[in-house]
């Protein structure tokens, strides 16, 4: 039998394994008494909950930044839930993605401070009033 054959024959085991499981899992939860299989699935929906919140904590925090406690909203000056993060901004405010900013600087070394039309500032949101601004520099 060659390695060729083998692999095949390996690959029609493992195709035929998955309807098996399939059925074995439907054969399992049929068999599971009705309260093992609310208990199960509200494990399953509070599982998949946390998930989504530490989803949307995680892009809250990527799009806002940390929680910086030093700093004063100048809108509705409340002190300790200002987020502060430093981004690229062009001339016309849009923000200059990440894989743009490390392409230009691995093709042309310091190209964002040769381009005078990217800037790059902090951008600040309060959490209390919630209104974003930036400021030149970082």
């Amino acid at each position: 039998m060659s390695n060729r054959e083998i692999g095949r024959l390996i690959g029609y085991i493992l195709l035929a394994s998955i309807p098996i499981a399939f059925v074995a899992g439907v054969v399992w939860w049929l068999l599971q008494s009705p309260e093992a299989r609310a208990k199960w699935l509200k494990k399953y929906k509070r599982e998949k909950e946390r998930k989504a919140e530490e989803k949307a904590d995680r892009d809250y925090l990527s799009k806002y930044g940390e929680i910086n406690p030093a700093i004063v909203c100048r809108h509705c000056h409340e002190k300790g839930r200002v987020r502060s993060k430093s981004t690229h901004k062009d001339k016309h405010g849009n923000q200059v993605s990440q894989k743009s900013v490390f392409g230009s600087l691995a093709i042309g070394g310091d190209a964002l401070s040769k381009n005078p039309r990217i800037a790059k500032v902090v951008q600040f949101h309060c959490d209390n009033c919630q209104i974003t601004w930036d400021m030149a520099g970082g």
